[in-house]
């Protein structure tokens, strides 16, 4: 039993020196330490977070009067040591099972993860992904960042070493590139990285991810082909945000140039006005939760001019999230 006048002092972070527990007041029964042999004793509490998380004594079994300025101070300093190296130790033991989470997760994706350190100009990691999508294997990029540009097709490096730039100017990029494998097959990569600090020694790292696309890439384009070829308009509705997306062909057809916002009013503005009743409630339908979600509609367009256009056959497909349409 520590006693309430000596357990307070521990848990305040004080350090408690006891000359004789058979005469110390704030000790009420000093038979433990009697059996113990540890009638004087230097007590000094380990502390985390303002807690007592552990405790580092002194003891003699004959009673004793502690200096202050050598033995009390030379136990509180071997403490504090003591624990440095122990939270040191802890620390180390949480950042190696960090990393060893981390190389699990990046090993495991098909995406390229990578560390660049922005300051000293070098590649910290990079994931297995790369030998599969590059065709080299990483320690092509010993040499630093710019290793990444040796494989990139002579018309993308431009874009994607003013990307590196940024990066070391602590921007976010973002960027598309076309590698050339030793093969000579070439593959699509989407880029994307942040910057981020340590925050104990302020180094600059930058997070990047880089995703093969060359697949999809292919399927936009025969997508693109079919839709040209069949005389198809494509649009993409973000019902949150309430951002219109029509590719060149549906602006054609409104009479929109290539850098004019897409807005509700435009479209409706292109519709017959005889037709729009029907229009919206084509609308009204697939955004109602308890229905299938199917957008199907037909109505003539009318030029700016107001005259009389094409008929539009559309269809299209919301998505709802938690009952609420978002797409």
């Amino acid at each position: 039993d520590f006693g309430e006048g000596r357990l307070g002092p521990l848990l305040r972070g004080e350090t408690v020196v006891v000359e004789d527990a058979r005469t110390d007041p704030r000790i009420p029964d000093p038979a433990g330490y009697v059996g113990n042999a540890s009638l004087a004793s230097i007590d000094v509490p380990l502390m985390r977070g303002g807690r007592m998380r552990a405790l580092l004594f002194a003891a003699d079994a004959r009673p004793r009067r502690w200096t202050a300025e050598d033995e009390v101070a030379l136990v509180e300093e071997t403490a504090r040591r003591a624990w440095e190296a122990a939270e040191r130790a802890r620390a180390e033991a949480a950042l190696r099972a960090s990393e060893a989470r981390f190389r699990q997760l990046a090993e495991a994706v098909r995406e390229v993860f990578y560390v660049v350190e922005i300051d000293e100009d070098r590649v910290s990691y990079v994931s297995p992904a790369f030998e599969a999508i590059w065709g080299r294997p990483p320690g092509n990029l010993d040499a630093g960042p710019r290793g990444f540009l040796e494989a990139i097709h002579p018309e993308d490096r431009d874009s994607a070493l003013a990307n590196q730039v940024r990066l070391r100017r602590g921007e976010s990029v973002e960027g598309r590139y076309r590698v050339i494998r030793p093969d000579g097959t070439i593959r699509h990569v989407e880029d994307h990285a942040v910057v981020v600090a340590d925050p104990l020694t302020g180094r600059r790292r930058g997070i990047g991810l880089a995703t093969d696309v060359t697949e999809r890439r292919a399927v936009e384009e025969r997508l693109q082909l079919a839709t040209e070829a069949a005389g198809m308009g494509i649009f993409d509705v973000d019902l949150g945000t309430g951002s219109i997306s029509w590719d060149a062909r549906l602006r054609g057809l409104w009479g929109l140039g290539p850098e004019e916002t897409v807005t509700d009013a435009a479209f409706v503005a292109g519709i017959h006005p005889e037709d729009r009743a029907l229009m919206r409630e084509a609308v009204a339908r697939a955004l109602d939760p308890a229905g299938d979600g199917l957008y199907r509609a037909e109505y003539r367009l009318v030029g700016r001019d107001g005259g009389a256009g094409r008929w539009i056959a559309a269809a299209g497909q919301v998505h709802f999230c938690g009952g609420r349409a978002v797409r």
